[in-house]
């Protein structure tokens, strides 16, 4: 169960597949997660990266700051 810290909600899984890019061509594959009260969002990944330089892979692009 995933639940949001803001509101002690259960977060629902609304879309599936999604990954996380960190840097060029690693890429975190997860699951995007809503919170049905106040709408906070967050993107479970794998812990282990796979390759994918050719980009086919639906992705969020990670920033490094």
């Amino acid at each position: 169960m995933i639940v949001c810290a803001n509101c002690c909600k259960e977060m629902r899984c609304t879309k599936t597949g999604l990954g996380v890019r960190f840097g060029e061509a690693h890429v975190y594959p997860g699951d995007e997660f809503t919170c049905p009260g106040c709408g906070a969002m967050a993107i479970i990944t794998n812990a282990k990266p796979v390759f994918d330089p050719d980009n086919l892979t639906n992705t969020i692009q990670m920033r490094e700051d």
